[in-house]
């Protein structure tokens, strides 16, 4: 058998090739930018929740004059309520929010409120 070879093999060149992964590396580096943005806002996202929490905390501090610490979403929380040695009428609260897996403070909160006497 015989087979007859006519047709000739055709390849991209070297500027073809350079061409296209220039454009793949531009389509990359905007997807990683889209990418850097998203996490960006998931993590000011999670800020803001926490920072509500925390003022959530403080508020009910105030209210019930005790201190508490507890988990929630891989957070700990710790609130602490102190008395100004100088003020007799001021309290602090001090609201902190701790990583659950390292310990790292990620944010706190304090908050002076002045007691209400009666006269």
């Amino acid at each position: 058998m015989k087979f007859k070879l006519n047709h000739t093999v055709r390849a991209s060149s070297l500027v073809e090739v350079l061409i296209s992964m220039v454009i793949l590396l531009l389509v990359f580096g905007i997807g990683m930018m889209i990418f850097t943005n998203l996490v960006r806002s998931s993590k000011s996202k999670q800020s803001k929740v926490i920072a509500h929490e925390m003022a959530v905390l403080a508020h009910q501090a105030l209210e019930e004059d005790q201190e508490q610490q507890f988990e929630k979403e891989g957070i700990y929380y710790t609130v602490e309520q102190d008395d100004f040695s100088t003020y007799s009428d001021r309290v602090r609260i001090k609201v902190t929010a701790q990583l659950s897996d390292n310990g790292k403070i990620i944010d706190s909160l304090i908050v002076i409120k002045e007691l209400e006497h009666a006269n």
